[in-house]
């Protein structure tokens, strides 16, 4: 598990994009969750591993909510892309574009509450 979660760690740091934050982050969380439920006769442990689990699906659904929009802003994947887009965006739109783009902002800061 530890292994797993050093690899998720080190795949986090080297990603330039969104599908590989994604995998890379759920390669960090699951494993977590395994190791918070280890002590199997404790009832803290087993409750720690639930609740775990039911925040995590939360935070991963509100980031790949949040993905889903910055890809639809930005039309790609990469981070330089999505750098590049998101920057000519603000730049030509009005309110509504930044509304947008806090909006994107607030789920996947959301999410990675984890």
């Amino acid at each position: 598990m530890l292994l797993s979660l050093t690899l998720g760690m080190s795949l986090f740091t080297a990603a330039r994009n969104l599908l590989m934050i994604y995998l890379s982050l759920e390669l960090v969380s699951l494993p977590s969750c395994v190791l918070a439920g280890f002590r199997r006769g404790d009832k803290a442990s087993s409750e720690a591993a639930l609740k775990y689990a039911v925040f995590g699906a939360a935070a991963s659904g509100m980031t790949l909510y949040g993905f889903s929009l910055l890809y639809g802003m930005a039309g790609t994947l990469d981070l330089a892309g999505i750098g590049n887009a998101v920057l000519a965006r603000t730049a030509e739109a009005g309110i509504a574009g930044r509304l947008g783009l806090l909006a994107d902002v607030v789920t996947r800061l959301g999410g990675w509450v984890k």
